[in-house]
């Protein structure tokens, strides 16, 4: 149940109790299986003189579930407003949280490979299905041709997936035989984390597109100013 680490910090399950003015609403359910897996690892924050749970109240409510009398707690000296500052602090950095999907999806692959399965991970062999098809339809290339006209051989090629780029260069008043594409081709993460990239120097550079950002990188790196 408590981890052997935290087992100085024990006290009786009702002698603190959930926060007021908690508005998060968590997954008590989940929180439940995790601690009959791992048991709990994590003391729950108290604010001393309330009793009121600063962190922790829906492990609170799972070891309740659970029908556990004790938990590990820390008390904390804080002062009502200090305690809210926590609270919400807490809800909000959780809520900005993100996850490289790409390496989530990896890590729940080789455990499911396991003789356990996700057995206390949280996840379900649902949730992964659901990431995996996420990921696929995500990067799945745009089946729309758009027609382009080498300059070079005269020929016309179709190309998937570039209504927008194109459409941008022609409202520059550039006509299709002055616009060569370049290719780069990288393992999903990789591309992933340029796309991201990508997006952060755009704003940077206030450019228009990911080629504007290209050619300004281009000459930063060469020294030389741009045609």
């Amino acid at each position: 149940m408590i981890r052997e680490e935290l087992k100085g910090q024990k006290k009786p399950i009702n002698s603190i109790k959930p926060h007021p003015k908690n508005v998060r609403q968590g997954d008590v359910g989940a929180i439940a299986q995790s601690l009959e897996a791992h048991g709990q690892y994590t003391p729950i924050l108290v604010q001393k003189k309330t009793g009121h749970i600063v962190k922790g109240n829906h492990t609170w409510a799972a070891a309740k579930v659970l029908g556990w009398t004790e938990v590990a707690v820390l008390e904390l000296d804080i002062s009502d407003r200090n305690a809210l500052e926590l609270l919400l602090t807490d809800n909000k950095t959780s809520d900005q949280a993100m996850y490289d999907e790409n390496a989530l999806a990896e890590l729940l692959e080789s455990l499911s490979k396991d003789k356990q399965s996700l057995a206390g991970t949280g996840y379900t062999g649902d949730d992964l299905d659901d990431l995996l098809a996420s990921l696929q339809e995500r990067f799945q290339p745009s089946k729309t041709p758009v027609i382009m006209l080498d300059p070079v051989t005269g020929l016309t090629t179709a190309s998937a997936g570039l209504e927008k780029q194109s459409s941008r260069y022609f409202d520059q008043d550039l006509t299709p035989t002055t616009i060569r594409g370049i290719v780069l081709d990288y393992p999903l993460r990789d591309f992933t984390w340029a796309v991201a990239a990508f997006s952060k120097l755009r704003d940077e550079y206030n450019a228009m597109s990911n080629a504007e950002v290209v050619l300004k990188l281009l000459s930063e790196a060469t020294g030389e100013p741009r045609p």
